[in-house]
């Protein structure tokens, strides 16, 4: 907010389990790949991030190779309607990179599987959003 004085606050709290049937993106399943910051934290453009769910990839497969595919395994994403690469796909997670052209108050992310379509899932969207990888994932290292 550039309004002088403003601050932004933000909570986090437990939601309730999620299930859903066919290709189901889990609204509280969408993480920062490398903090794993709590549901609702922020994305931001370029940033890796770790989608949970179910039926949402036949088979397990990572890219081979930079840069990433816009699918894999027949699996494709999109961040506000622009496609995002595709790191890594497997039935319950997929890894992939928010498009560098996603700007807006918030991030609307939909997973085709082989042509099904996921449920919309909305998180917020900020300039950055910072994490960082460690050797051991404990983030000790």
């Amino acid at each position: 907010n550039s309004t002088p004085g403003a601050y932004l606050f933000q909570a986090g709290f437990r939601a309730p389990a999620q299930a859903g049937t066919g290709v189901f993106l889990n609204p509280q399943g969408i993480f920062n790949g490398a903090s794993f910051a709590p549901a609702g934290a922020p994305v931001a453009p370029g940033m890796l991030v770790t989608l949970f769910g179910a039926g949402l990839a036949s088979r397990t497969e990572v890219a081979q190779a930079l840069p990433f595919p816009a699918a894999l395994a027949g699996v494709s994403l999109t961040v506000n309607g622009a496609t995002a690469p595709v790191y890594a796909v497997s039935p319950g997670q997929v890894s992939a990179l928010v498009p560098f052209s996603a700007t807006g108050e918030t991030a609307t992310f939909v997973l085709t599987n082989n042509g099904v379509r996921s449920n919309p899932v909305d998180v917020p969207l900020r300039a950055s959003a910072p994490g960082i990888f460690t050797i051991p994932r404990n983030g000790l290292g």
